[in-house]
């Protein structure tokens, strides 16, 4: 049996995907393999005072791994070597092939006074306002990789705009398969000879009450959007998907009419616009403190038609809808933290899952 399909035996085992029993797996723990699991209970122990839950699902997802005699996968907390030099590898293939296709395409040809820079994150971000008067958002990819230009993570080489542009493009993907619309659209193409991702103008900041206002402290259908974002959002390890760093809003935050600061939140279309972080291969630190926010914390809440499309969600299908843009490590990240949310589900009840 080779080492991806002791993985995959061991997802589809703790996924639910099979009914638990004798070991599946060839391999039995040796006392490096418990070591790992000590490993990792200690690493899980600060959770049990700052994100109980996260504590109680990862150690029951441990339990499974001692009672079964299961090898776990490497890296269930923050990012590796491996996850870097897969993504280096893949930005350089990946952009050639995303050039030829762009260039197969009209050249939009807009004036330099009608391009205004929006920022700086791995590489730049422009806002381009069009001949009709509307907006769009382009970030130019990168041809080959720029050794200049720094990845996110521990100042690592990601391949720069690049691997943003891919994982925008993975999260818009997935995000559309849930029937979810909280990522921008985006598509490839070129902007005065330069090839890039144009995607969505999200117009509308969200005001200080509304990020900050609990939507969590009682079960409400009317922000089933937003349950669906948070899960949707932890379910590709985006750990920069807070309120407060990463989302805007199609439509205008507004009050509600009860007279209270309290905001309309169900009004709001929320887009998170920033993937440069998601599809890491486990679970980010920050899900083991009182850190944790959306995208790093398990959901509060799922909605029933979440629920429903994740537990379809396969390994297979994952595939098939992201093709080559996924490395292995990413395909393996989003179907551990679907294990989690399931798991999460199973041991909190159907209370947690709203109609």
């Amino acid at each position: 049996m080779t080492f991806f399909n002791i993985l995959l035996t061991l997802l589809l085992l703790v996924f639910g995907e099979m009914t638990f029993g004798a070991p599946v797996c060839s391999r039995v723990f040796t006392s490096e393999e418990s070591k790992q699991v000590q490993y990792y209970r200690h690493l899980f122990e600060k959770a049990q005072a700052q994100n109980p839950r996260m504590h109680t699902v990862l150690n029951s997802f441990l339990d499974d791994a001692v009672e079964f005699k299961l090898r776990l996968p490497k890296n269930l907390v923050g990012d590796s070597e491996e996850q870097a030099q897969a993504e280096a590898q893949l930005a350089k293939k990946w952009m050639s092939k995303a050039v030829r296709l762009v260039h197969q395409k009209d050249d939009l040809k807009i004036s330099t006074e009608k391009i205004q820079a929006a920022g700086r994150a791995a590489s730049e971000v422009y806002i381009v306002t069009l001949d009709n008067g509307s907006k769009v958002v382009f970030r130019p990819g990168v041809e080959v990789l720029d050794e200049s230009i720094p990845g996110r993570h521990d100042g690592r080489n990601y391949g720069g705009n690049i691997t943003v542009i891919r994982k925008t493009m993975m999260a818009n993907k997935l995000n559309r398969w849930f029937s979810l619309r909280s990522t921008a659209d985006c598509w490839l193409g070129t902007l005065n000879g330069q090839a890039g991702l144009f995607s969505e103008f999200i117009p509308y900041e969200i005001s200080e009450n509304a990020w900050k206002f609990d939507f969590h402290r009682r079960p409400d259908a009317r922000y089933r959007r937003l349950y669906d974002l948070e899960a949707f959002e932890f379910l590709i390890g985006n750990y920069e998907a807070g309120w407060a760093l990463n989302t805007l809003s199609r439509t205008k935050n507004v009050l509600s009419n009860s007279g209270s600061m309290e905001p309309a939140l169900q009004d709001l279309d929320i887009v998170v616009i920033d993937h440069d972080p998601a599809f890491i291969p486990g679970i980010h630190e920050s899900s083991l403190s009182y850190r944790a926010d959306t995208g790093t914390n398990l959901p509060a809440l799922y909605s029933k038609t979440f629920v429903e499309k994740l537990k379809t969600l396969t390994e297979a299908e994952l595939k098939l809808q992201l093709g080559s843009d996924a490395t292995e490590i990413e395909i393996r990240g989003i179907m551990f933290r679907r294990a989690l949310m399931l798991r999460d589900i199973d041991l909190r009840g159907s209370d947690v899952v709203i109609p």
